[in-house]
């Protein structure tokens, strides 16, 4: 949890969907070092799940990138997270989640993915690795036009379309400009908004048939008409850069929507205001980010390059020069940012990226006709055979769906099986998948088998998918829903929460200027349009016609900036800031009082999934044995020892 994005919706090849990001770990994972994948002994034994010294490596490498402080430190650290790790997917096994028709789709539709590329990356010529590596070094900017056709339209139709994108292509030839002929005649809808900018892009990231009319098209001209499976398109190159490389980030987050953006502004301006005054980033994270994935992370996000994230996030990310450097609060169509730099990453050599490179290759449809020979060689392979009754499916005849079709591995394949993947189509197209989803199926044994970066990789998968719906089911779902126990936990602590500078009162922040100065002059010209409640209501209406933001009651001094910025006063008060305009008007200032649980619930929640989480972990430890062959576990760390000197 996408440069245009709306229109890329079209073109670009998500690398942050959930199946691409878990492929790039077969490329980053990092080796597991000197230590075989079978252990005569396992390294610790988790609620009767060993795990060995290389599943173990495997998991540190990949997840503790800081390389400050000892390695012993480093390993029992990372160690104890492991175990807590280990610990609720254990639950979460215990619980069934692995059992729902959800979750077997996912993993499913995961273990087909995971597996092309290791069957694909060994036919992937090194020429076609070294052109796509020579495109990852530039970044482009570029515009399209877009005529729709479907991929099966008639000719006639097909025509139709060619001859229409070729007039406007000759309209430009002859002057016109490429934006406003985007924005009058394009069918990619959101052409109307951005003219048909895409933004900054590079390889990989669009489909197949543009990415290359792009790359072959000099700065400044405007390509032949191209097709792609949304139809007809000519592209204009803006310019070229140097590829960026990626930046790993953290965030503190604010979502934002019609009913709060102003006041999501307020608190994350408030956020920045603590950071500038040197609070740290990891606490105010914890405390105020509404991103509950990261924010007990230090907000900690991933790896971006250009196109994987929406500029207005990742453009001042790269701008920020050196680790722990963080921005101004950004606007993001999601919400309010402080984003921090943790790293930055050049652009790898050929030779480092070469791997990755040959697995999006295989994953992609320049390998289609591939795919159908290694079918071929996995029937070899398995031993694929037909029964008399294959033959008989595919002409129509009624047989039992106990029948059994074909082999594969000496396994029996039915009839049933085929009903089973609910699949579309005439019974050929039928069984042919079948057969394709059973080899694959055979495949993902045999890998999981020999290959231990398969292995980790896809129980790694697993083991995430289980965590998710552990975690939902009994921290975040319990807090957000447990509105008995969420109140009992305040009560316990609120009076951490103390409200020492309280007061009754009504306020409006407008930005509109000439509004501003009209309610200042109503207000100066008879105050009793703040201090007067029938007066007051009847004001506060008028301006909530007009989406201004507008509210009475108690309120803390803290609660806002302009509050903060005001002499906090009894009676009526201004304050310009930040291009808005207050009005307060302090009806009454109150004694020290509790804040309420409306004004904290959001850092209540979170403190609340915390304990949830702590008092969960706790009833773990007591009920699954943990066992550590701290033998094993010292030779490890001297291994990494001797490795880093």
């Amino acid at each position: 949890m996408q440069v245009a994005y709306n229109q890329l919706k079209f073109l670009m090849i998500r690398s942050l969907s959930t199946i691409s990001l878990l492929m790039a770990i077969l490329v980053f994972g990092c080796r597991v070092n000197t230590f075989e994948t079978e252990e005569a002994e396992p390294l610790l034994v988790v609620a009767n799940d060993s795990i060995s010294v290389a599943e173990f490596l495997y998991a540190f490498n990949k997840n503790n990138r800081d390389t400050s402080g000892s390695v012993n430190s480093r390993v029992r650290n990372y160690l104890d997270l492991y175990i807590d790790f280990k610990l609720k997917v254990a639950e979460g096994r215990s619980m069934m989640v692995d059992t729902t028709e959800k979750f077997k789709r996912e993993y499913k539709q995961y273990k087909s993915q995971l597996v092309k590329p290791y069957l694909l990356t060994s036919q992937v010529s090194d020429s076609l690795v070294k052109m796509m590596y020579d495109r990852t070094q530039k970044e482009i900017k570029a515009s399209h036009i877009l005529i729709t056709v479907k991929e099966e339209a008639s000719p006639q139709d097909t025509l139709k379309a060619y001859n229409k994108i070729s007039k406007l292509k000759n309209k430009i030839d002859q002057g016109a400009d490429f934006g406003q002929i985007a924005l009058e005649y394009s069918e990619d809808p959101s052409a109307k908004i951005n003219s048909g900018e895409l933004g900054y892009f590079t390889a990989f990231q669009m489909v197949e048939p543009f990415e290359d009319a792009v790359y072959n098209t000099p700065v400044g001209e405007i390509s032949d008409p191209v097709r792609t499976r949304f139809g007809y398109h000519i592209v204009k190159v803006e310019n070229v850069r140097k590829a960026q490389g990626k930046v790993l980030i953290a965030h503190i987050y604010k979502k934002a929507d019609n009913n709060n953006s102003q006041q999501a502004e307020e608190e994350i301006t408030e956020i920045y205001n603590k950071l500038e005054q040197g609070e740290d980033w990891d606490e105010l994270t914890a405390k105020y980010s509404e991103d509950v994935r990261s924010k007990d992370a230090g907000g900690r996000l991933q790896w971006f390059g250009t196109g994987q994230l929406d500029p207005e996030i990742l453009d001042p990310a790269f701008g920020l020069e050196k680790p722990g450097d963080y921005t101004k609060p950004l606007k993001s169509r999601y919400g309010w940012h402080i984003v921090k730099l943790i790293q930055k990453q050049p652009v790898p050599g050929l030779e480092e990226t070469k791997r990755e490179l040959k697995i999006r290759l295989a994953n992609s449809s320049r390998m289609k006709e591939l795919e159908m020979s290694l079918q071929d060689s996995l029937k070899k392979k398995f031993g694929f055979k037909k029964t008399e009754y294959f033959n008989k499916y595919v002409s129509g005849e009624n047989i039992p769906d106990t029948t059994t079709l074909f082999y594969i591995n000496e396994k029996p394949y039915s009839l049933s099986y085929i009903l089973e993947q609910k699949l579309a189509g005439s019974n050929q197209q039928k069984i042919n998948k079948a057969v394709d989803y059973a080899l694959e199926e055979n495949e993902v044994i045999y890998l999981y088998e020999t290959n231990s970066d398969f292995k980790f990789l896809l129980d790694e998968y697993s083991d995430g998918m289980v965590l998710f719906e552990a975690m939902e089911r009994e921290v975040w779902d319990k807090a957000n829903n447990d509105s008995t126990g969420l109140y009992s936990y305040y009560e316990e602590i609120k009076d951490e929460y103390i409200a020492d500078q309280s007061a009754r009162l009504w306020y409006t922040v407008i930005k509109n200027k000439d509004i501003a100065d009209s309610v200042t002059r109503l207000i100066d010209n008879d105050e009793a349009w703040v201090s007067n409640k029938n007066k007051r209501e009847i004001l506060s209406k008028d301006l909530q016609a007009l989406n201004v933001v507008v509210d009475y009651g108690v309120f803390d001094r803290s609660d806002y900036l302009y509050f903060k910025n005001s002499p906090w006063q009894k009676g009526l008060q201004y304050v310009n800031k930040d291009g808005y305009f207050a009005i307060i008007f302090i009806e009454e200032k109150l004694s020290a009082i509790n804040k309420p649980l409306s004004k904290v619930r959001g850092e209540v929640v979170s403190r609340y999934q915390k304990n949830l989480e702590e008092q969960w972990l706790d009833n773990l430890k007591e009920k699954y044995e943990v066992i550590v062959n701290e033998e094993l576990l010292q030779s490890v760390i001297n291994e990494l020892e001797e490795q880093r000197i």
